[in-house]
């Protein structure tokens, strides 16, 4: 119906709700005070060690006088994703379509459908174009890009590691123009410049943030336990 939803104490003197005897409504309103509290604590530890991991992998990757500068155009192939293969495309997975097709967003949110030809077979770095602009990840799994995402890959992965490439861009911030549809193109991004060390030290460097993810994303991270009385 039309109108404002509304509700009214008719309505809510209409709802049931379990009475369990008193001691038993005591322990559950512990047990969710309780939960509220570790929330409260896990929320606030998981921020801070995100502040953490942000600071070393700033520090790791920042400028350094004896590590070169060089463009992303100078070390990678760039390349915008097109429209969506319609002609081969199912939004769930089958034994035919089996190639993600990814476009801009974050994580799940980034799953358009799949298909069943890769357009990008090796490693890459993929950066959203728009919506969620500069939005950078990992994938080691062939995918065909679609709606403009960007997707870098290194010329020479012996000179630079794809890892240590998706950490220079995590969190990246881009100036792009805010007339018409924002958006983030190919050649802005080959005009970004990254330090390069040598191999073995950016290898060593993607060992150190990988495991700092891990311990941001482990679910054994916190453990939490509670104790129920019998």
């Amino acid at each position: 119906e039309g109108g404002i939803p509304t509700i009214n104490t008719q309505k809510v003197s209409s709802i049931a709700v379990p009475v369990p005897p008193l001691e038993v409504q005591r322990e559950i309103v512990r047990v969710l005070d309780s939960f509220t509290l570790l929330t409260a604590e896990l929320t606030a530890e998981l921020t801070a060690r995100q502040k953490q991991y942000e600071y070393y992998r700033n520090s790791l990757l920042s400028k350094d006088e004896c590590v070169s500068m060089r463009t992303i155009d100078s070390l990678c192939k760039v390349s915008a994703g097109g429209d969506a293969p319609k002609d081969a495309m199912s939004k769930d997975k089958t034994d035919e379509y089996i190639i993600p097709i990814i476009s801009n967003g974050v994580g799940e949110n980034a799953l358009y459908g799949y298909t069943n030809q890769a357009k990008i077979m090796e490693p890459a770095v993929t950066v959203a174009a728009r919506g969620t602009i500069g939005y950078a990840e990992y994938r080691d799994y062939p995918y065909v890009p679609i709606i403009r995402l960007l997707s870098l890959i290194p010329n020479d992965t012996e000179e630079l590691d794809t890892k240590f490439l998706y950490y220079c861009l995590q969190g990246k911030e881009y100036n792009v123009p805010t007339t018409g549809i924002p958006q983030l193109t190919a050649p802005m991004v080959k005009q970004v410049e990254i330090p390069l060390p040598n191999i073995c030290v950016q290898r060593k460097i993607v060992g150190v943030l990988d495991n700092f993810e891990k311990i941001l994303t482990s679910p054994s991270t916190f453990s939490i336990s509670f104790i129920f009385p019998a």
